[in-house]
């Protein structure tokens, strides 16, 4: 599994009280919902692709990453208000679309970072 995040180790779409800090071989929780990661490393090349054109890609980052308790994926499109967030981890309609390649978990630890090209 492979996890985006920022170069501070943040979320690396969502932002506000829902942001996470991520530090390397420690265990993250989600605080609703789960966490995003993808399931393989161009799934992740490819969200950063997508990140690049919207304008999130503040020095992102792929890590390899392990996961515990799988949840199942509240559907997000892209850069969203915190309400939008919490509405769509409700299973609320009109959040639908998903991104490619990606799982959500309750716990994910980032393990080391992987060096692609870009």
């Amino acid at each position: 599994m492979f996890k985006v995040v920022n170069a501070s180790l943040m979320s690396a779409v969502v932002k506000g009280p829902l942001a996470v800090q991520y530090v390397i071989g420690a265990w993250v929780e989600a605080q609703i919902g789960g966490l995003f990661v993808f399931t393989s490393l161009q799934s992740a090349r490819d969200f950063l692709a997508v990140a690049i054109v919207i304008g999130e890609h503040e020095d992102l980052r792929v890590f390899s990453c392990t996961c515990e308790e799988e949840v199942p994926i509240a559907l997000l499109s892209n850069i969203m208000l915190y309400s939008d967030v919490v509405a769509a981890w409700e299973g609320k309609k009109g959040h639908e679309i998903q991104f490619k390649g990606a799982l959500a978990y309750k716990r994910v630890k980032l393990e080391e970072e992987v060096r692609y090209d870009t």
